[in-house]
């Protein structure tokens, strides 16, 4: 410590020293405003203005140097060895650019440090060349004690300068230069203080060394260079500055008209965040600005970071309230460097909206699985209406048509008509609400043929013109461009929507006319009904193809009806591929437009071969067995069969069927369907595994109130050979049987010859 002391207080001009403190100031700055303006460029420009400011640095280190030894008085003649001094600043100059280019896009502390120990040994090779390019009349010896404390003490600052250089924090990055300027001095005048110098006068300066007062003007020109470098830095540093003040004033005005919350980071560091981001947050801007992404930012896949990535997630910071996000990662160009911007979206509207309509959702869900419940259980009920009216209705029409064989007066004659009249019409409700449940579950299935389709109007105009006739209304048919042959369509359903339509017409029509205009063009079909009847008001339009609905309680109370012929049509045309429409004013009439696809059909329907009276078949021998648990229903079918001579036996449910089978082997068997104890259809499996297989099997023809064809398929998959549906009359029955069975099916006559194929009679 004494060498050092008295080598600054007495070995050295102190005004140069302070001269040699400047210039390494001033020159670092230098040198540390160029790497910054070299780190804002871009190629060829980058490379040429990091070379510069690794000259600038390097020359620095050695005129810093010079200017110290100018400054040392040994007291006897000295001189510069001009080869080595030379030497000494190409070294320093390798040395630092070795060093920065180590440094170059590291962020690794150890690499840097390892980078400022480069540099710190570059600048000991300076000073201790240099030391030893200065000549003296004497020898020169040496304190390695100082050296090696010199150089402890100097590498670890050189290293902990660079370290501090690219430290993110703007205030630590300022000890940068310091700590380089300590470094440079340490090694400087550690290296003086180990050098003593003793005069020996047969020692002679060597021919190629150069006198002090030579190489001063040399070094006083490098610390111009210097000077004016330090200045050139000094100005593009603040051109720089004030063009990434104005860029970064510009950034933060704009993310302040963002409604989304803004992270803008640099380098990993959050440098903006705009008043959204601090008040989705709970956060005031210092708490954020300066900290590393990692603690701002949550990133739920670091390593899976693209280049634009959106994610949800959930922002809580300390002090903060958690608040679900979603985040937008991009990257923006801000002058000259990349800057990554976080955009934080609220979620919380959101989520709760999601609740809400999930709520909602699963409302609906339930509203809609109570509605189908509603629907099926409202078809199972009139299905079970259904049956139950067949059954009765089914007795009622069989004893209607065995009376009209008895002898009756005029006026029972008359009494029977109306009991014929009202049970007709009590099955054609039945049938329509049949139709309805089939409609409404979709088990309608369509039996496209060719048919007459000027035929099939004409048909309904003649069916209802004796209905107008009776109230004294005109019924008129207008066919304006009829198709040139047959159409393809379900012939059945057309006749049934048409007539549900007219008829309606008809009915609400108490004076004037029902008009009907036909039209049909490329497969289209066209039909209007307009009637001058009591109209529908527009508030009850919507509604009036709704099931059960008709115009209002008065027009009920007038005119009757259930409300669903309309409903049925619409739901037939719709499932035809048509619609049906309406226009009406209440008092002005209404007129119902049918738009039917009809297409014009390959093949010509055969023409109609108008029905035949003819007796009924004779089934004389032919023993039939009548399977029933409704008395009634026995007791019919007997005198039914009887009129054609038939030996009827009873059986009044499945198990007594099944025994009475074996007793009497029929050969015929009326099976209904519906039975206690046993049902037709496990009935029926257990007559088929009773058979033998050497005779021949006996004909089992189902009956049901149960009119779905889901109930044929059951029928016949159980094993029966036909299906007919309640109510069935007389002169039906005994054709289904006689239909089945072949000439001379009496025992005793010709053998049977029965068809192998399964009826399906309807």
């Amino acid at each position: 410590m004494e060498a050092v002391i008295t080598c600054l207080g007495e070995g050295h001009d102190r005004r140069l020293l302070i001269v040699a403190g400047l210039i390494c100031m001033v020159g670092i700055y230098a040198a540390s405003a160029l790497a910054r303006h070299a780190g804002r460029s871009e190629g060829t420009a980058r490379q040429a203005w990091a070379l510069v400011s690794i000259v600038a640095a390097g020359s620095t280190a050695w005129a810093t140097h010079m200017v110290a030894l100018l400054a040392y008085r040994p007291g006897m003649q000295a001189a510069f060895d001009l080869p080595l001094t030379a030497i000494s600043l190409v070294a320093v100059i390798a040395g630092i650019g070795l060093s920065m280019s180590r440094m170059i896009g590291s962020r690794d502390p150890l690499r840097q440090f390892s980078s400022g120990l480069l540099l710190g040994v570059s600048v000991a090779v300076l000073h201790y060349l240099g030391q030893h390019s200065y000549r003296v009349t004497g020898t020169v010896s040496w304190d390695l004690t100082i050296v090696a404390v010199s150089i402890a003490i100097g590498l670890p600052m050189s290293g902990l300068a660079m370290v501090v250089a690219v430290e993110r924090r703007r205030i630590l990055r300022h000890f940068a230069p310091l700590l380089l300027f300590g470094a440079i001095a340490v090694l400087h005048i550690g290296g003086m203080a180990a050098m003593t110098p003793s005069y020996d006068p047969s020692v002679s300066l060597p021919d190629f060394s150069v006198a002090p007062d030579i190489i001063a003007p040399i070094v006083a020109g490098m610390c111009s260079a210097l000077v004016a470098l330090a200045f050139l830095g000094l100005r593009f540093s603040r051109q720089a500055q004030a063009r990434r003040q104005q860029d970064w004033a510009r950034l933060r005005e704009l993310s302040n008209l963002a409604l989304e919350g803004l992270v803008v980071c640099e380098g990993g560091i959050v440098s903006i965040v705009n008043d959204s981001f601090t008040r989705l947050a709970g956060v005031a801007p210092g708490d954020v600005i300066g900290q590393p992404v990692s603690k701002v930012v949550p990133i739920d896949r670091p390593h899976e970071m693209a280049e634009r990535e959106e994610y949800d997630t959930v922002l809580a910071l300390a002090g903060g309230t958690p608040v679900p996000v979603r985040v937008l990662r991009s990257t923006v160009r801000v002058g000259r460097k990349d800057q990554t911007v976080f955009a934080f979206r609220d979620q919380r509207e959101r989520l709760k909206s999601e609740k809400i309509i999930a709520a909602r959702e699963a409302d609906l869900r339930t509203a809609k699985i109570a509605a189908e419940e509603g629907t099926r259980a409202k078809s199972l009920f009139l299905a079970s209406v259904s049956h139950e009216l067949r059954t009765p209705l089914h007795g009622i029409m069989g004893t209607i048509e065995l009376l009209r064989d008895t002898s009756l007066d005029d006026d029972q004659r008359d009494y029977l008509g109306t009991m014929a009249r009202s049970s007709d019409g009590l099955l054609s409700l039945v049938n329509m609400l049949l139709d309805f449940t089939r409609l409404e579950e979709g088990k309608v299935d369509l039996n496209i043929v060719p048919f007459d389709l000027v035929d099939a109007v004409r048909s309904v105009v003649d069916l209802l013109g004796p209905l107008a006739l009776a109230k004294k209304i005109a019924l008129d048919l207008d066919i304006d461009t009829p198709p040139l042959g047959p159409v393809a369509g379900d012939d059945g359903r057309f006749r049934q929507i048409l007539t549900n339509i007219v008829g309606n017409a008809v009915k609400f029509t108490d004076r004037g006319s029902v008009a009907i205009r036909m039209s049909w063009l490329e497969g289209e079909c066209r039909i209007e009904i307009e009637d001058t009847g009591v109209g529908i008001a527009q508030d009850r339009l919507a509604a009036i193809f709704e099931p059960f609905t008709q115009g209002d309680a008065e027009t009920t109370r007038l005119f009757g009806g259930t409300g669903l012929g309309l409903s049925i049509s619409r739901m037939l045309a719709r499932q035809m591929g048509g619609e049906i429409r309406l226009r009406s004013a209440l008092g002005d009439g209404s007129t119902f437009t049918l738009d039917l696809p009809l297409p014009q059909a390959a093949d010509v329907p055969a023409p109609a071969v108008a029905p035949v009276e003819k007796a009924l078949p004779d089934l004389s021998g032919c023993s039939i067995l009548v399977v029933d648990d409704n008395k009634t229903n026995r007791i019919l079918a007997e005198r039914s069969l009887r009129a054609a001579n038939a030996r009827i036996h009873q059986a009044r449910d499945g198990v007594d069927a099944v025994a009475k089978f074996g007793e009497i082997r029929p050969d015929v068997i009326l099976m209904d369907i519906s039975m206690p104890r046993m049902d037709g259809l496990d009935a029926t499996r257990a007559i088929r595994a009773l058979e033998p297989a050497d005779r021949q099997r006996v004909l089992i023809v189902g009956l049901s109130a149960n009119a779905y064809e889901e109930d044929r398929q059951k029928c016949l998959a159980a094993g029966m050979d036909g299906f007919l549906a309640k109510p069935v009359g007389r002169t039906k029955l005994i054709e289904t049987v006689a239909a089945a069975l072949s000439p001379g099916t009496c025992p005793g006559g010709s053998p049977r010859d029965r068809r192998d194929a399964a009826f399906a009679f309807t």
